[in-house]
């Protein structure tokens, strides 16, 4: 909820239930209307899974998957620390008014300590059961805070117009501290990162767009969150670039505050297209027992799909620890994992066999 900021940050945080009947308003209105309309200024519509990380939350910001239980987003989208069931988190689509929509309660909401209205704008959700989505991946390092961004959500798409069901994506370039500090004297460098069309503006973020995501791809070319919508004078207004909490300052921060929720280290993530049959990971199968006692194939390690993020060449890294492989059980270990019937195509003696992949 970017336009008129200031106002809104003081509704947040002495009025939640005014942000809340605000939301409602809107849902309502979505609902009303049958026909997808576009969020974001100057964006086109993001395709179905596209991104999807990005979650929409019912008090009217967005956010990204940190874990598949826990939301990233804004400071200012939420009302402090503690319990908090009011909050809807929907996800899995990008019309909001698909039935494929997968809606998810909150149960705890960790707001940045010493958050006061200026600088530390990140909170975190915990929901009452994980979303089985892929996640993104947060910068640590400033090494990704420049060159051009990509940004998504449902709110308006236009300064003081309403909140939209498509998701709409754009890009938007990076603008430095020095450039960012003539537009808004009170930008706090080091805290928060600005982006957008300097001289002639014309593409952002706008109201609703709150706590939502602005990320790029990094060297492996995966997505990689560095900054989350904030703030702004207006929306897409020349000489007026969005302002975004700058994500690797706080990395750390909110690590150790997604462990607080029972949140960290994040659940393996969804393996795009695996249950196509085209894995689009590089996981590692290794010999020997695997949780829940059984055995990986026959022979050297091998490979499951073709290269991709994770894993490196040799496919001996697997940063989230061995995958289970049962071949053909007759259920799965546990209630919380999912399966995908793939061909093991390296490795002495398990040529040709298909196993099962059980991931959380």
């Amino acid at each position: 909820m970017r336009s008129f900021l200031f106002t809104l940050r003081r509704t947040v945080a002495v009025g939640a239930a005014t942000v809340a009947a605000l939301a409602l308003t809107a849902t309502a209105a979505l609902a009303d209307d049958p026909t997808p309309r576009p969020g974001v200024v100057g964006g086109t519509p993001a395709q179905q899974g596209e991104f999807p990380w990005m979650v929409r939350l019912s008090m009217g910001c967005g956010g990204s998957l940190y874990t598949q239980q826990i939301v990233l987003t804004a400071a200012h989208c939420v009302s402090g620390s503690g319990a908090n069931t009011s909050i809807t988190a929907t996800a899995g689509v990008a019309d909001l008014g698909s039935s494929q929509a997968i809606k998810v309660k909150s149960t705890r909401v960790l707001q940045a300590p010493g958050y006061n209205g200026s600088g530390k704008d990140w909170a975190l959700i915990k929901l009452a059961q994980p979303i089985n989505l892929p996640t993104l991946k947060t910068a640590d390092t400033p090494a990704y805070n420049n060159g051009t961004f990509t940004i998504a959500g449902w709110g308006a798409d236009r300064e003081g117009g309403s909140q939209q069901r498509q998701l709409l994506k754009a890009t938007v370039p990076f603008v430095d501290d020095t450039a960012c500090q003539k537009a808004y004297g009170n930008l706090i460098p080091g805290e928060e990162i600005c982006a957008g069309y300097l001289d002639q503006g014309g593409v952002d973020t706008c109201q609703g767009d709150s706590g939502g995501p602005m990320f790029r791809k990094d060297a492996a070319g995966a997505w990689i969150q560095v900054g989350i919508v904030s703030w702004g004078e207006g929306c897409a207004r020349p000489h007026y670039p969005g302002v975004y909490s700058e994500v690797s300052t706080f990395a750390a921060n909110i690590k150790s505050a997604a462990a607080s929720l029972g949140g960290w280290p994040p659940a393996r993530p969804a393996i795009p297209g695996v249950r196509a049959g085209a894995g689009a990971f590089r996981f590692p199968l290794l010999p020997g027992t695997l949780p829940g006692g059984s055995e990986a194939p026959p022979g050297p390690p091998g490979l499951l799909g073709p290269p991709g993020p994770l894993g490196r060449p040799d496919g001996l890294a697997n940063p989230y620890g061995p995958v289970p492989v049962r071949p053909a059980p007759a259920r799965p270990p546990d209630s919380g994992m999912t399966w995908a019937g793939l061909r093991h195509p390296f490795g002495r003696g398990g040529n040709g066999r298909t196993v099962e992949v059980w991931a959380r």
